[in-house]
């Protein structure tokens, strides 16, 4: 076969030098790194392309999101400027937006209003289905049980009450508020030493406050009360 004429060879050399380089070779990438890429090119596609689909679906998402905040927080506001028949559009809200922070407000605002209308057993049903779905660590299930309680007491549900707030009794933070609570059931109970027993416990927990000398007129009437109990 005979060799390739020096016109040709002049014209192949010339065809290759004025060939572009592609983009991998701009970049400077090492060959064998460039070899490897073009390679395995439909993984890398693959794999882009589900980071794009990943950065889309989340920035939709986002958008839903916050669409639906705004417009729970529109009807939770239309549901408490409403006066007549308010009730209804907030438990509208629960319905509709019950994984929203609106619809835990539409309870709390619910729960105000069966306690101001008297419907306690309303109130206690609400309180008690929002306990349950609060975790222990919660920081509003304390407030959750001593409002429970507080309903049990105002009904003369003693023993339920002080159930609550033996409960509530073991959150640091509410102990005197429990304590006090259970003197003052205990108390009207006819129970004279417990109820000594829960004051005695109050003004202890108290005592910080007291040494400060800030006065404070809870533990002046519960200094009073713990000295009628034991006198009688």
């Amino acid at each position: 076969m005979s060799e390739p004429t020096t016109s040709y060879k002049d014209a192949e050399l010339l065809h290759n030098v004025d060939k572009p380089d592609g983009l991998l070779e701009q970049l400077g990438l090492p060959p064998k790194t460039i070899r490897f890429i073009r390679e395995h090119k439909t993984m890398f596609w693959s794999v882009a392309i589900a980071v794009i689909l990943l950065v889309v679906s989340v920035s939709l998402y986002d958008s839903y999101r916050a669409h639906r905040l705004s417009r729970s927080a529109s009807a939770l506001d239309e549901a408490i400027r409403n006066t007549d028949n308010g009730a209804e559009q907030l438990e509208q809200v629960i319905r509709d937006y019950s994984s929203l922070p609106a619809a835990t407000w539409a309870k709390v605002e619910l729960v105000r209003r069966y306690s101001e209308a008297g419907e306690y057993e309303q109130e206690l049903a609400l309180l008690s289905e929002m306990n349950e779905q609060l975790n222990d660590d919660s920081v509003f299930k304390p407030l959750i049980i001593s409002k429970i309680a507080a309903v049990y007491e105002k009904t003369d549900r003693n023993e339920k009450a002080l159930g609550m707030y033996t409960l509530l009794s073991a959150t640091p933070g509410f102990e005197p508020e429990a304590h006090l609570a259970m003197g003052r059931i205990n108390e009207a109970m006819g129970n004279k030493d417990q109820a000594a027993a829960m004051y005695d416990k109050y003004l202890q927990l108290t005592q910080e406050s007291a040494q400060f000398g800030q006065e404070d007129p809870t533990r002046m009437v519960v200094e009073s009360r713990l000295r009628q109990l034991r006198q009688s």
